[in-house]
């Protein structure tokens, strides 16, 4: 490790608790918690959870950082149990926007949609303009059914506004009607506008969404072209336990349909709930992006599901009390989900030690060097993701420019003691990127401008909502 003197040291510290920094100077990665969460003929899903620091400096901010990661087993059937079905319901914006190209794309998606669902899984189509309209009921996949639906989605022709949460309560009384029958269910809203009809408030709005979560409904959303709210359509997916995508050429919209489809019916996990209690003045302030709610002592949030031979790694970040030295234990973390088998919650046997002490060195010394690579460029540089996007919608380049060299020199200045060659070539290469994508968007004409601020601000804040919440 190189060395580094202790006015340089102290800078560095700072720079950590002031921006949150968690790091690791120790080459390896520690053991952390791993348990079995499930033991059945499908496999095991199993979590490790680890601190990225483990001391705190007296009087500081106090943020320290837990890497959570959640694996699905490889395997998704075994012998001969029969996989479950798929219940997906397409909630569809026909608004006057969609005129066009946009229509037509989407009607072939979905026509290709009903062709490759199985005779196991039920279809169900919700359209929506100033008022939803139900096309169909989940009905399952026969060749009947297929027909009847592939006629009624030819005849969806655009007109009028976005009455989005009428389509999402729609599509939603789909599920309502018809038993589970132990199908995965997924409600699929797509949109290419903002909501003008109706209810418009986001957060209300993803409260709908996530109403379905107890009963293992799953809401994802697809934003298409560059004139939707991307913060609307992120907070159906997040409260609804989804995922968000953002589609700028509706031509993509046939294999959006079929992932999500296929997604859907490799579920090993969903409505996943991860809760820690807050005590002894403990708080959690982030989690990958996702709400946090608080309430009775916990706080909780709701990470979606995991697929058959996925891995996912959530950072999330703790307030600790700096005012006396001293440990505080973080422990009982509880994390809750649905498998095959029924609703299942598990209760961490770990616990994680942050120590608030007085000495710099002993801060620096706890750092772990490949978990604050990996931290860094997952979750911090996400973050910075979000931040330009921001600027660049309020058509503010100096902000985006400040947030990308404020960024570089707290990490190149942390990265002195570290060494990580991840995080080198994130500062030489990614962060130079980002830069010229600022600079780009705001060179030519104003017309030309204003279009490439939409379609970068959504593309950043996209890509920051897959790396944080390691959407793979």
């Amino acid at each position: 490790m190189k060395k580094i003197n202790r006015r340089t040291l102290l800078l560095v510290v700072g720079l950590i608790l002031v921006t949150g920094v968690a790091m690791g100077i120790t080459g390896h990665e520690p053991s952390g918690a791993t348990i079995d969460m499930v033991g059945n003929a499908n496999g095991t899903l199993a979590v490790n959870a680890h601190l990225v620091q483990h001391k705190v400096l007296l009087n500081s901010d106090g943020l320290a950082t837990l890497a959570l990661t959640l694996r699905a087993p490889e395997n998704d059937l075994a012998g001969n149990a029969p996989s479950p079905g798929v219940d997906l319901v397409v909630v569809l914006d026909r608004s006057g926007s969609m005129n066009g190209r946009k229509i037509d794309d989407a009607r072939r998606a979905v026509q290709r949609l009903i062709e490759a669902l199985s005779p196991k899984d039920r279809l169900g189509i919700v359209t929506y303009s100033n008022a939803p309209q139900t096309l169909s009921d989940l009905l399952p996949m026969t060749d009947n059914h297929r027909r009847e639906l592939s006629a009624m989605i030819a005849r969806v022709h655009p007109g009028g506004g976005t009455n989005l949460g009428g389509g999402l309560e729609a599509g939603l009384a789909l599920f309502a009607a018809r038993p589970m029958e132990d199908h995965h269910r997924k409600l699929l809203l797509i949109s290419d506008g903002l909501a003008n009809h109706g209810v418009t408030d986001p957060h209300a709005l993803g409260r709908m969404a996530a109403a379905g979560l107890s009963k293992d409904w799953v809401v994802s959303s697809v934003g298409v072209g560059n004139d939707f709210n991307e913060h609307l359509m992120t907070t159906l997916a997040d409260y609804g336990g989804g995922t968000y995508t953002y589609m700028e050429d509706p031509a993509a919209f046939a294999a959006v349909f079929q992932q999500e489809y296929r997604h859907a019916a490799a579920t090993a996990a969903s409505g996943m709930a991860v809760s820690v209690p807050l005590n002894n003045g403990i708080q959690l302030i982030d989690a990958g992006g996702y709400p946090i709610e608080t309430r009775d002592g916990r706080a909780s949030f709701n990470p979606g599901g995991l697929r058959f031979g996925q891995t996912r790694t959530l950072y999330l970040t703790f307030k600790i009390p700096t005012k006396t030295p001293g440990d505080v234990v973080i422990k009982d973390l509880q994390i809750g989900f649905r498998s095959s088998e029924g609703r299942v919650t598990t209760t961490l046997a770990e616990t994680f030690a942050v120590a608030c002490v007085e000495n710099p060195d002993d801060v620096m010394a706890s750092i772990r060097k490949d978990s604050w690579a990996a931290k860094v460029i997952q979750e911090d540089f996400g973050r910075l993701k979000a931040a330009v996007a921001d600027a660049l919608r309020e058509g503010d380049e100096q902000q985006a420019l400040q947030h990308i060299e404020t960024y570089r020199q707290e990490k190149a200045a942390v990265n002195q003691v570290v060494a990580s060659p991840q995080v080198s070539e994130n500062l030489q290469k990614d962060v130079e990127a980002l830069g010229g994508v600022v600079r780009d968007t705001f060179a030519g004409r104003p017309e030309a401008v204003m279009s490439k601020q939409k379609k970068n601000a959504k593309t950043l804040q996209y890509e920051s909502y897959r790396d944080r919440r390691d959407k793979k």
